[in-house]
């Protein structure tokens, strides 16, 4: 049951989350609960016997249930607090530059799946890299994410025409209409991005 452009359905996406959260807690599970997060996580008693007698068919079929296996706690507190929010994310920081690339690549997977077209636009993605994207589970972006946040970078270096324009736009004093004139060069780029 993973999900392809031509099915991302309720039930195939909750499938992918459910079979990646065991497999994040599958450590857990064999250790035992001499880990912290073990307590944390809710892995005492019953769910904790339960996980560890399963095999790995009845954990895949556990991962098909209809619904998540796990809960997500939101807050409202911090968000839109850039002050906070400031507080971790550094580019020095891996765990700035990692919770930005699974954001990027859930961003870029979904996209691809509602407009295909803007996902190769606006991401700089190859034909062939999308057609990758498309066919790969929700379960399988983790796995990307660590070689993606290390080489994270700014696009548009090859062609300094982008970078170039916007020097020369600041030290012009930030004119409105060149600026906007610029950020307009950086959608020609993207697009010729594409006939390369």
């Amino acid at each position: 049951m993973h999900g392809t452009l031509s099915d991302p359905s309720p039930m195939v996406q909750l499938a992918e989350l459910n079979r990646l959260f065991l497999r994040i807690i599958g450590p857990l599970v064999q250790s035992g609960a001499a880990q912290p997060a073990f307590h944390r996580i809710g892995l005492e008693g019953a769910p904790y016997r339960a996980l560890r007698a399963l095999g790995p068919q009845a954990r895949e079929q556990l991962a098909s249930t209809p619904v998540a296996l796990f809960r997500l706690h939101l807050a409202p507190g911090g968000v839109g607090d850039r002050v906070a929010a400031d507080a971790w994310l550094a580019v020095e920081s891996q765990d700035a530059r990692l919770a930005f690339t699974v954001s990027a690549l859930l961003t870029a997977w979904h996209m691809l799946r509602s407009a295909p077209d803007w996902a190769r636009l606006g991401f700089g993605l190859t034909p062939r890299e999308l057609v990758w994207l498309a066919e790969l589970p929700l379960s399988e972006l983790p796995a990307l994410a660590v070689p993606a946040a290390e080489a994270l970078r700014l696009r548009f270096l090859r062609r300094g025409l982008f970078w170039d324009r916007l020097a020369d736009c600041a030290a012009a004093g930030e004119d409105r209409e060149s600026l906007r004139l610029t950020l307009y060069t950086a959608v020609y780029l993207a697009s010729a991005e594409q006939h390369v």
